[in-house]
């Protein structure tokens, strides 16, 4: 029997980026000069808005996420801001390799390497030893 470790309410916060209020959604997903010619480079409205998002995501949480569960007001507020009409955003567009280069980008310049299969060995080994010690499942999964 498989044991769930936390409720379906906390998968889905998981699993969703952070919630901003106005002023923090201005500082999170404020670019450094240094993308900003990369940005400039990009052809579409998508991929410029997919950076972004997941710059800011990841600059908050330390993860990225699916383009499905994206903030439509985080979406809204980031196409004001750099003049971009929002019924331009496609995510069929947003192409898996744009997506995984992107994200590449953004890992190297918070120098944080990607999650491969070492990184899980490490992770399922460090929850077991603490499952072992019957710690509470909560400090277990988040902090990891």
């Amino acid at each position: 029997m498989r044991t769930e470790l936390i409720s379906k309410s906390q998968q889905i916060e998981f699993d969703s980026p952070p919630k901003f209020s106005l002023v923090e959604r201005r500082m999170i997903f404020e670019i450094p000069d240094g993308f900003k010619l990369y940005l400039k480079k990009l052809e579409s409205p998508t991929s410029i808005v997919g950076f972004i998002l997941q710059y800011g995501y990841f600059k908050s949480s330390g993860k990225f996420f699916y383009v499905n569960v994206f903030n439509s007001e985080d979406i809204a507020a980031i196409c004001r801001w750099n003049e971009i009409d929002k019924n331009m955003i496609d995510w069929k567009n947003y192409h898996r390799s744009t997506l995984h280069n992107q994200q590449k980008i953004i890992r190297t310049y918070f120098g944080v390497r990607p999650f491969l299969e070492n990184e899980k060995v490490m992770v399922f080994s460090e929850a077991t030893r603490l499952l072992k010690k019957q710690k509470r499942p909560n400090n277990i999964c988040f902090p990891l």
